[in-house]
């Protein structure tokens, strides 16, 4: 929007702010206490209720504002920077932001896991299950198959011949690989190619390098081996995934927020769509039929502390997405500092002297990541 139109929309706000300044104030603090009060009545009355739930578009406009304007001295000197925040509300606006109503409404609409999914899992963890038992549910539905021969003669595993029955694909990887693949290949097929500019290739990475970090972790604590700390690690961003399908101009305007303040993503998100990725993947999770515990997982993984049904799940996800980060495997809308999940590493008795180990296995990965991505993203 232009300076001068930005100019004339405040100048009848900034009048009716001169009405009621007090006229003890000396002139730059006058000034300061006229623009809060001008943003103020802006808020009241221009903005629609999708930019005012929540009130975060607004609070932060005043925040930029007062802080700004907090001594007479500096209020002149940071003038531009009381027009980027003007100029930030009224994009904010403009953007026609949904609110969480819209945004839950929309995530229920996307396509369900696929129904042999279930029978899969449900044969995965049937102890008397045969490799053939499995075969016959996964080939019943043709892309899985191909997902899964793709995998297994992929160059990563290197045999010298090819592999062309689903039996001997599942023989040779195994009952797990075989249900990690098929959840990665079925949460990725659940959402069309987008058209946006978001790398989800690259996000994609990431969450494998998560599920692989979740899965060293439980096995250096002894967890119970049943695929639920895979599993959590490679959907906790589904989340973003599922906003940039519904909301792809809102979730762009999201990430180059929290790129240009060095934020972390999901303290944006909530001041566009009303709540983080984290919530909608639990959303998401819900609309799958994912277990409970899963689910409040892909919830909690930037809250572990809240965490009420496995709180140790939880922990577990939040480790292993910082682990990812800090093995090389970090993606777009997160850039600059991680924070070290203290709260996790002390819940799980785990210091960082013993997650090196954990981070060389992840960066001698790529390749295994290459090859899982490659195969389950040409289906």
């Amino acid at each position: 929007m232009a300076w001068d139109e930005e100019r004339e929309k405040e100048s009848g706000f900034k009048k009716e702010a001169r009405q009621v300044a007090p006229r003890s104030l000396n002139a730059a603090r006058l000034k300061a206490h006229r623009r809060a009060v001008a943003a103020r009545i802006l808020v009241r009355k221009i903005a629609p209720r999708s930019a005012r739930e929540p009130l975060r578009r607004p609070i932060y406009f005043l925040g930029v504002l007062a802080s700004t304007c907090r001594s007479s001295l500096s209020c002149e000197r940071r003038a531009p920077a009381l027009w980027r925040a003007r100029i930030f509300f009224w994009r904010s606006i403009e953007l026609d932001a949904p609110d969480v109503r819209d945004a839950v409404s929309r995530i229920s609409r996307l396509p369900t896991l696929p129904t042999v999914l279930g029978q899969i899992m449900e044969a995965i963890a049937d102890p008397d299950a045969s490799a053939l038992d499995l075969g016959k549910h996964i080939a019943a539905d043709q892309s899985l198959s191909a997902t899964l021969l793709r995998q297994v003669n992929s160059a990563f595993y290197g045999f010298y011949r090819k592999i062309t029955t689903v039996k001997d694909a599942i023989v040779i990887l195994g009952f797990r690989e075989v249900q990690n693949l098929v959840l990665a290949a079925s949460a990725f097929r659940s959402f069309a190619k987008s058209t946006s500019p978001y790398d989800r290739n690259q996000l994609w990475r990431h969450s494998l390098a998560t599920a692989m970090a979740a899965e060293r972790i439980a096995k250096r604590l002894s967890l119970e081996a049943d695929g639920s700390h895979f599993s959590a690690g490679l959907l906790h961003d589904i989340g973003k995934v599922a906003l940039d399908s519904v909301y792809p101009d809102n979730f762009q305007e999201a990430v180059k927020r929290a790129v240009e303040s060095q934020r972390p993503l999901y303290e944006v998100e909530p001041e566009i769509f009303g709540m983080d990725h984290a919530e909608v993947g639990g959303v998401l999770g819900e609309h799958w039929n994912l277990p409970p515990l899963l689910t409040e997982a892909l919830r909690r993984h930037h809250s572990p502390d809240q965490a009420m049904l496995s709180p140790q799940l939880a922990h577990v996800t939040a480790l292993a997405n910082y682990l990812a980060y800090v093995a090389g495997y970090g993606e777009s809308s997160n850039v600059g500092e991680h924070a070290y999940p203290m709260s996790s590493a002390m819940t799980l008795k785990l210091d960082q002297g013993k997650f090196q180990d954990i981070i060389q296995e992840l960066q001698q990965a790529s390749e295994r990541i290459d090859a899982m991505l490659g195969a389950v993203s040409a289906a």
